[in-house]
């Protein structure tokens, strides 16, 4: 608890960034928001737009963490120009109502004995973790309805192209996906499977 306390009273400032790439041949961008709640919590907001010949598509993610990296809310927006679906999931302390456009509420009950916080959104955000760090947790899953495991690791400092210049950034490996992010935790570079995206000026 005095460590949070502490951590609270350096309230990080909101980040933003722009980011631009590829993925199987479709122009991908997207617009990373981290914004500080006023209790110690963030507000995640990723919004991302897949160009492609016969259309595209605009997804947007907004997640509401608690002071401890717990969710508190989910919300998945899906529209690719002729219909929209809307995901949400709202968590208790003990279940999740999750609820898919007008379908009726699905109450999943949360894992026995694995955390749900996913306390790496606050690495370098504010907090600075040890190379090696490894975190697993229970994330819940928007597009199935259900929990899955995950591992969380900080591989350490590395130098990545970024704006036309090499900087420091920090490598973080989870599942399929690895994030460089800066030394505020504002994300430079990310890759998951065939998908890159690299930081670009803000539009």
């Amino acid at each position: 608890m005095i460590t949070l306390i502490a951590a609270l009273a350096l309230v990080p400032e909101p980040t933003e960034v722009d980011l631009a790439g590829k993925w199987a041949n479709q122009t991908v961008t997207a617009k990373v928001k981290q914004s500080p709640t006023t209790d110690g919590g963030l507000v995640v907001s990723v919004v991302m737009s897949i160009r492609a010949v016969n259309g595209g598509v605009k997804v947007t993610q907004e997640t509401t963490y608690n002071p401890y990296g717990t969710p508190i809310r989910q919300l998945v927006v899906t529209d690719n120009g002729r219909t929209v679906n809307r995901v949400v999931a709202s968590y208790t302390s003990t279940q999740v109502e999750w609820k898919r456009d007008n379908d009726t509420a699905k109450m999943v009950s949360i894992p026995d004995g694995t955390s749900i916080a996913a306390v790496h959104v606050f690495w370098f955000y504010r907090s600075r973790p040890q190379v090696g760090t490894r975190w697993t947790y229970a994330r819940f899953n928007t597009d199935i309805g259900d929990w899955v495991t995950e591992t969380v690791l900080y591989r350490g400092p590395e130098q990545i192209p970024s704006l036309g210049q090499m900087v420091n950034a920090h490598r973080i490996e989870e599942g399929e996906s690895i994030s460089w992010v800066d030394d505020k935790g504002k994300l430079l570079r990310l890759r998951r499977g065939d998908l890159l995206l690299e930081r670009v000026e803000a539009q």
